[in-house]
């Protein structure tokens, strides 16, 4: 078994490149208790709608589903994951019309007080036990992200992330005449080695794949690569944090584009990468289609239990000349919330106390290198330290 030592090296070149954003002051270790004071006692037959984007910890919902529903029988969850783009489109029509689920996260590109001031949430604060609160990680509320005039409406889905590594073939490194041990640091190298790549594999295989139906893919790495490059931007702001202005129009975002152009101008994108989402995207770079995939560590996990004879390597965004000049900046992200004319707002609530405070989703996702839980104590308990 290959040990998460590589992994957290590349993690202690990016701490280099990171800034994580916590400025909030509500934490704590509760767990999640029946002794709610909502009423759910009630054996009226319930229907809970939940809807997200988060496909690579589809398995280990539905097993928490199946429980949820075996403690709870009288109580139906109707679970819808779809892509960022397919999510956005269909929980405006859905808002909308006042169908909304139950239980969904912020869109991206959406700012929370404007969605509270439009009347798509409720504060989460009188439907949940009062010690629920007390058993998330510091920084997970953050005003203007998860809270409003200092009422909580949305919890993270998890600890922020990169999700915009490279991932690479190795074997196909080796094919290329590369070495699988020294990836490319710059942009320059990235192109020439994806050009490479290509060459190889002389149509069976290509430099890149991406999810490119998915335009938040295009937009975090520009975000992200840029920023190391000193534009300033992150997901959670589309200004620079260094001049509050829009740097759309810098080198550092130009760079990020001319570099995207000019792999496309050497064929080195695979050919399905405009038409595909980014799940797809991962199971063909899995099947050894393309040399690299920019996306997040999410797909470690994936990859162990889907594809274990996958031999990659994960490395660092290249820069644009080799000299690091920002960081990249990760924040928390809204995460789910509870529709505000949802019929079952204290069951709602009850499935967020089982799905953070439980004893079971957390600790899975967690221990099969999904993602990193934004609940206290359980990555110093159920990391693993293995992929």
């Amino acid at each position: 078994m290959k040990k998460w030592s590589f992994f957290f090296g590349v993690c202690a070149c990016v701490i280099l490149l990171v800034a994580c954003g916590s400025n909030d002051d509500t934490a704590g270790d509760g767990k999640s208790d029946d002794s709610n004071s909502n009423d759910t006692s009630s054996e009226e037959q319930v229907t809970l709608r939940v809807m997200d984007w988060y496909d690579s910890t589809l398995e280990q919902r539905d097993e928490f589903h199946e429980k949820f529903m075996e403690k709870y029988p009288h109580v139906t969850i109707e679970y819808t994951t779809l892509t960022l783009d397919q999510f956005r489109d269909t929980i405006l029509s859905a808002v909308r019309t006042g169908e909304a689920p139950d239980i969904f996260p912020v869109p991206f590109g959406f700012r929370l007080p404007n969605l509270v001031e439009d009347g798509w949430y409720q504060p989460l604060e009188g439907l949940v036990d009062e010690a629920f609160f007390d058993g998330f990680s510091e920084g997970a509320f953050i005003e203007g992200i998860t809270t409003v005039d200092d009422e909580i409406y949305t919890i993270p889905q998890n600890l922020p992330a990169f999700s915009t590594f490279v991932f690479y073939n190795k074997d196909l490194f080796r094919e290329a005449g590369l070495d699988p041990e020294q990836p490319p640091t710059t942009y320059e190298e990235f192109r020439d080695y994806a050009k490479k790549i290509t060459e190889a594999g002389n149509g069976n295989y290509y430099g890149i794949i991406e999810g490119g139906r998915q335009t938040q893919r295009w937009t975090t790495t520009v975000q992200d690569w840029s920023s190391l490059n000193g534009s300033g931007l992150s997901e959670a702001s589309p200004v620079s944090v260094y001049t509050g202005e829009a740097p759309f129009h810098t080198e550092a975002v130009l760079d990020v584009f001319d570099l995207f152009a000019g792999i496309a101008d050497d064929g080195s994108y695979h050919p399905q990468t405009s038409g595909i989402s980014a799940p797809e995207a991962r199971q063909l770079f899995a099947n050894g289609e393309a040399g690299f995939i920019i996306q997040g560590v999410w797909n470690i996990g994936i990859w162990n239990e889907s594809n274990p004879e996958l031999d990659y390597g994960v490395m660092a965004p290249p820069l644009s000349n080799g000299e690091q000049r920002g960081v990249i900046n990760l924040v928390n992200m809204p995460g789910f919330g509870l529709y505000s004319q949802s019929e079952h707002p204290e069951w709602a609530a009850r499935y967020l106390e089982e799905y953070y405070g439980g004893d079971y989703f957390q600790q899975e996702v967690v221990q099969n290198n999904l993602e990193l839980s934004i609940v206290d104590g359980i990555n110093e308990e159920y990391a693993t330290g293995e992929y």
